[in-house]
């Protein structure tokens, strides 16, 4: 129903719109400064970076605390593996027959008395059921085939299962140079011998082994050293 009291072709009338004072001061109860929005943005934007900061510290001492101890681990180990020498091959005396049996070879090197230098030093013994006559013994890392002693030549009688000695076997290098003290030596050991019941026509076996030794300083006398198992008057040589 229409108001009783509005006139008869009267229009209504609109409700008065509020004061602005009242509009001011509800603006600015809803709507924050410029003040504080940009005290908001200081937060906002300056403690998040005080904090990425310090993450970043201590991430970057995380990444140095790890790769140290990893980069000092491997200083560690390759210092390690320079003092071992783990891929120098290790002195032995190995005879491609298991009639032969050899100990661990010493090399002289004496680099202020060359004579005394690439003067071998083994223990062989021999496997065989039988006794052997050895006629030469010979030391070298040359690859040219070495000449057969005569069978005619003094020789050394070996029991069977008996030990005889490598004494002062000059190795020679096959391009003739001395064997310096210190270097590593890797040749070949053969030993021409003949068995018991081996006809006077047959030829000298031979026996050989893979030689790795270091060539060191000692203190004997090659000048006093006769060769046991080979004959008496130097049938074994290089």
């Amino acid at each position: 129903m229409k108001n009783s009291n509005m006139k008869k072709g009267q229009a209504p009338t609109e409700r008065a719109a509020p004061p602005a004072r009242h509009l001011r001061g509800q603006a600015a109860v809803e709507q924050p400064s410029v003040a504080a929005l940009a005290n908001l943005r200081v937060c906002s934007v300056e403690q998040p970076s005080v904090a990425a900061g310090s993450l970043r510290g201590q991430a970057a001492m995380e990444y140095l605390m790890t790769y140290g101890w990893a980069l000092l681990v491997i200083v560690v180990v390759l210092s390690a593996l320079l003092f071992i020498n783990p891929f120098r091959a290790p002195e032995q005396c190995t005879f491609d027959t298991p009639s032969f049996v050899c100990g661990k070879p010493l090399l002289t090197g004496d680099n202020s008395e060359p004579e005394q230098s690439g003067l071998l030093y083994a223990k062989i013994t021999n496997g065989f059921s039988s006794g052997i006559n050895v006629y030469g013994v010979y030391c070298t890392n040359s690859k040219d085939a070495q000449a057969a002693p005569a069978k005619s030549a003094p020789h050394k009688f070996i029991p069977a299962s008996n030990d005889c000695s490598l004494e002062a076997i000059r190795c020679t290098q096959a391009n003739d140079a001395p064997i310096s003290e210190g270097e590593d030596f890797s040749g070949k050991i053969y030993v021409y011998y003949s068995l018991l019941d081996d006809a006077d026509s047959f030829p000298l076996r031979v026996a050989s082994a893979t030689l790795s030794a270091k060539a060191q300083k000692t203190g004997a006398d090659g000048a006093t050293i006769t060769t046991n198992c080979a004959g008496a008057n130097g049938g074994a040589g290089g």
